[in-house]
């Protein structure tokens, strides 16, 4: 199946340039309605459903950044790109200001409006698969945007590991987002109607980790005045997210090996071995094999929890996705007034 085509609208006051631009554009696969100036451009995004709105940033008596600024407002807003023969920074940050996707400088060639138009398609075709995601009550795209190629790996080995059942680890950096992909892991997964549960091992001392993980018995230690349901029992049909899993006790340690290999946990303080439904994602900061190597890791442990691994990578190593990351964060705060 062919994909489907951009819907752009081409706005420059020189009939040439749209005449030329517009041949270009259909050469390349678009769907092209063209309009001189910002009041016709205007009636064209009120009327229809553009993907891309392509226009000359000096329109006679007009600016282009009326009709940025129009586009962002609209109920499906379309990515906006400014053209300029004057090209220059200022210009270039007041466009982005405006809501820019992109910016081109004339004169430009079929070579840097194929490369502009790979991105374009890029992201409007992530907001496609969002939307019908959306419609069909599903789980909406994290990547959204981002076009790093760190992230497209990031996006397929979520798309993979999400289809399966198996023990995940995500390593990175503290920052990198390993909590956010867990839960993304989750809401993708054949256990998204189940709890998502998270347990921050580096927050409590040894003792309660224990107890907040596989619960106790009554009478187990003093204050154990009742029995309690740890987080693997909690998490009973969805998925326990084991954040920081390199701070875990010996004793825990050898805790959560059994329930990896047998699928019971063993509340503190009882014997009795209780069947538990629970997926487990974990994540650390750590270097595990050097632990592993240094005594502080069990090595079995370890190979039970990386079945399915993923590194993330930190955002200074990718920074083409901090425009998209930027105005996401932008958008929820201004959601959030």
């Amino acid at each position: 199946m062919s994909p489907e085509p951009l819907r752009v609208l081409l706005v420059d006051d020189d009939l040439n340039i749209r005449k030329t631009l517009a041949l270009g554009l259909r050469e390349l696969g678009c769907e092209v309605e063209s309009a001189d100036g910002p009041g016709r451009a205007l009636a064209l995004i009120s009327e229809g459903s553009f993907d891309l709105v392509l226009s000359d940033l000096r329109l006679g008596s007009g600016s282009g950044l009326e009709i940025l600024s129009a586009a962002s407002r609209h109920g499906r807003p379309p990515l906006t790109v400014v053209m300029t023969a004057y090209a220059s920074f200022d210009s270039a940050v007041e466009a982005v200001k405006a809501g820019a996707f992109d910016y081109l400088a004339k004169p430009f060639g079929n070579a840097q409006l194929g490369h502009l138009l790979a991105k374009v398609r890029t992201v409007v075709g992530l907001r496609r698969e969002n939307l019908r995601l959306r419609e069909r009550g599903g789980v909406p795209e994290l990547f959204l945007g981002m076009l790093s190629p760190a992230v497209r790996r990031l996006e397929d080995f979520t798309r993979k590991v999400s289809a399966v059942d198996e023990t995940v680890l995500l390593v990175g950096e503290s920052g990198t987002g390993k909590t956010e992909l867990a839960r993304h892991i989750h809401a993708r997964s054949p256990r998204a109607q189940g709890p998502f549960v998270t347990v921050f091992c580096s927050t409590l001392a040894e003792g309660v980790l224990e107890s907040e993980l596989f619960g106790h018995a009554r009478g187990s230690f003093t204050g154990a005045v009742s029995e309690r349901a740890g987080k693997f029992e909690t998490a009973q049909g969805g998925t326990l997210f084991l954040d920081e899993i390199g701070e875990l006790s010996p004793s825990a340690q050898a805790r959560l090996l059994r329930f990896l290999q047998d699928k019971v946990v063993e509340r503190v303080g009882s014997n009795q071995a209780l069947p538990v439904d629970t997926r487990i994602i974990a994540a650390t900061n750590r270097n595990l094999p050097e632990a592993v190597a240094e005594g502080r890791f069990r090595e079995d442990l370890y190979y039970r929890l990386n079945i399915l691994e993923c590194a993330l990578v930190a955002l200074r190593h990718r920074r083409e996705d901090l425009p998209v990351l930027a105005r996401r964060f932008l958008e929820d705060a201004s959601a959030a007034r």
